[in-house]
């Protein structure tokens, strides 16, 4: 995997898959990139508590909607040692494991995983997920029938105290 810059204050950090930094608040910088391959760059707040993940929901650029009329994608990251506060939606999801190890609890069931892994959680059963490593985020590609459930007036959320 080809290296990315981010320059700021003049200096250039290098990143390479996976890497995360945070420039301070309100400062300008720039993504810069050296190679020939294709390199995303995703950037967000990262202001939340630890049991939430930091979300980047995959949408239209033109409209905001879901990618698919009845499909909804997003990337979460699971911050270092971080555990995720139990939830239950109406809608089922697809995971699959982009970078990180750790488990998920999905009802009464507990499932490991690790990079390259997919597991299901099936509609209202309580889920949370867990980031086994104290030093690097993990990263859950999610996919999920919400968008259907919206357009029906059936989607459903509840987060467990």
């Amino acid at each position: 995997m080809e290296l990315g810059t981010r320059p700021w204050k003049g200096s250039s950090a290098r990143w390479s898959r996976a890497t995360s930094s945070s420039p301070p608040p309100m400062r300008w910088h720039d993504h810069g990139h050296e190679g020939t391959d294709p390199v995303v760059w995703l950037a967000m707040a990262t202001g939340a508590p630890p049991d939430v993940p930091v979300i980047a929901r995959y949408v239209n650029p033109r409209t905001g909607a879901s990618p698919l009329p009845i499909m909804g994608c997003e990337a979460q990251w699971l911050r270092p040692g971080g555990l995720t506060r139990a939830q239950r939606r109406t809608g089922s999801g697809i995971f699959h494991v982009v970078e990180g190890r750790g488990e998920s609890r999905i009802g009464d069931a507990t499932f490991e995983w690790a990079r390259g892994d997919t597991f299901v959680a099936p509609p209202w059963h309580w889920l949370s997920h867990r980031n086994a490593s104290a030093t690097a985020p993990a990263c859950l590609f999610h996919l999920n029938d919400e968008p259907a459930l919206r357009a029906l007036g059936l989607r459903q959320e509840e987060a467990r105290a």
